[in-house]
């Protein structure tokens, strides 16, 4: 998996530096003591600023089942902000800008900086908090869609209940001029392969019907960092292709190197589809239908809608706030809302 972190999630504490400047992560709260908000932290979060900027809703935080103190996150809200000498509305708006600043800088980690444009893609928004910054996110890179799962806030851990088994296992091979060739790497994989199989079986794994996929790490002679590309015959052609892809140039002529072989083995996952989310239209009403909410260009009267009472083909546009027992979205101006057949929101602009 090719993965790429950044310290800024909703228990994120924000500070004040030795510099004088707001900062905001790594340092987290955590779930315990957890934001100030939730009865027990001390210390100011992205979630306490989320709060006092009218996007999380008491009313039906975690479905109206968890209380959030708003009195607690606006008294330490206001002792941060005498130190920068603004109000704390003022604040919790610099608390989010800063916070988007670096997941949009770990945005581009993973697309402009490896060659890819970002506009070409579709951002997928899960986790609980990520739907509260994900528009000022797409604005940031010139993103045009936004993909919101039907089951956002727990995306995670359906994924790791419906995954299948998966390991890996790796060869060191350093193999480079005449020593590189396909006939030689085959050897490789099979003797990887049985190594991988054997080991399993002792551990007690089920092996029948697992499934192989391999990639090499290759490198010009000479470099140190390397690139992944699949085991294919054509992996010569793959790599050089790459390496001009994300650096703008390949050398054709000079040797190149297979550094390691990598090899997973794939369960099949969870069999069966999800079922399709069905809309509530007779739940209780926890939000009310339009409150004020902080956008970033300052407070709105907004629309609310509850998540589960939306159909499929129903349409909205931003500004707008959706809630869900399990998450929330901020839709900003000039986005459009669409609810997909199988629940799922796509946003565009």
């Amino acid at each position: 998996m090719d993965i790429h972190t950044v310290g800024a999630g909703g228990g994120s504490i924000a500070f004040k530096d030795r510099g004088g400047a707001l900062q905001v992560g790594p340092k987290s709260a955590g779930a315990d003591p957890g934001p100030v908000c939730y009865g027990k932290g001390e210390e100011i979060t992205v979630t306490d600023a989320q709060l006092l900027l009218g996007r999380i809703r008491p009313e039906n935080f975690l479905g109206g089942r968890m209380p959030l103190d708003a009195a607690a996150a606006e008294k330490a809200m206001a002792r941060l902000a005498a130190a920068f000498g603004v109000t704390p509305r003022e604040l919790a708006l610099g608390i989010i800008r800063v916070s988007n600043s670096h997941m949009a800088k770990a945005l581009a980690a993973v697309s402009l900086e490896r060659g890819f444009d970002p506009r070409e893609f579709t951002l997928c928004c899960f986790g609980g908090a990520a739907g509260l910054q994900i528009c000022e996110l797409a604005l940031e890179l010139d993103l045009r869609r936004i993909l919101v799962p039907a089951q956002a806030g727990v995306l995670s851990a359906l994924g790791m209940a419906r995954a299948g088994l998966r390991r890996d296992f790796t060869r060191t091979l350093l193999l480079s001029g005449p020593r590189l060739t396909w006939d030689r790497l085959q050897q490789e994989f099979r003797a990887l392969r049985d190594e991988g199989l054997s080991e399993m079986r002792r551990e007690g794994w089920p092996v029948a019907g697992l499934s192989a996929a391999a990639e090499l790490e290759a490198r010009y002679r000479g470099q140190s960092d390397t690139l992944t590309v699949p085991y294919l015959p054509e992996f010569l052609a793959a790599f050089h292709a790459r390496h001009r892809r994300l650096y703008g140039h390949d050398f054709p002529a000079r040797e190149v190197e297979a550094v390691s072989l990598r090899l997973n083995f794939l369960a099949p996952a969870f069999s069966g589809e999800l079922p399709r989310l069905q809309p509530v239209s007779s739940s209780p009403k926890s939000l009310p239908p339009r409150g004020e909410v902080w956008l970033p260009a300052g407070p709105a009267i907004i629309p609310f809608y509850d998540r589960r009472e939306l159909q499929p083909g129903d349409a909205f546009s931003g500004p707008a706030l959706v809630a869900e027992d399990h998450a929330t979205l901020l839709v900003l101006p000039g986005f459009k809302g669409e609810v997909l057949p199988r629940g799922h929101l796509l946003l565009s602009r």
